[in-house]
């Protein structure tokens, strides 16, 4: 994988990085672009996986899964509204770098975010959907042991 080298950070005490680029694209790679998240957005990862996790065993279990389901699909709503709202603000912020390679990494790093976030969020509503039927809320176990589902940033570095 191609690097880009980076800028200092305009914050006192931040190292300099290197970003990773898809060669492909010559743009930043979304998921590389979390090897150097900030610790309290590693933090917030591992949060919302634990509570993704107790959800997973609830919707084991039939007509619990149908509580579990719900609640999966408001958490999902939120996750994607909250993707959004992050990867505005973070596109906010990058409008005020003066250095356009910085801002053109910001703006990278924003849409990661959004990107990233919102499509976890649909995933986690259409879980729900699936969860709040009985029966073919089993479906979901099957899934889980095929190690095939969306990651999180922290777990995917």
């Amino acid at each position: 994988m191609a690097t880009i080298d980076g800028i200092n950070s305009p914050q006192a005490g931040m190292p300099v990085t290197t970003l990773p680029v898809d060669p492909a694209s010559n743009s930043a790679d979304f998921l590389g672009l979390f090897a150097y998240m900030h610790p309290m957005h590693r933090t917030l990862d591992q949060a919302l996986h634990t509570f993704e996790k107790v959800l997973n065993f609830a919707g084991y279990i039939p007509l619990v899964s149908t509580v579990s389901g719900s609640i999966r699909i408001a958490y999902g709503k939120a996750e994607v509204i909250g993707a959004i709202a992050a990867g505005a603000l973070l596109a906010v912020k990058a409008l005020c770098n003066t250095d356009a390679e910085q801002r053109s990494r910001d703006f990278d790093y924003a849409a990661g975010v959004a990107v990233n976030y919102s499509i976890h969020g649909l995933a986690n509503m259409g879980r729900g959907f699936v969860e709040a039927i009985p029966i073919i809320n089993l479906s979901c176990l099957v899934y889980d042991l095929t190690g095939s589902r969306i990651q999180y940033p922290f777990e995917a570095v």
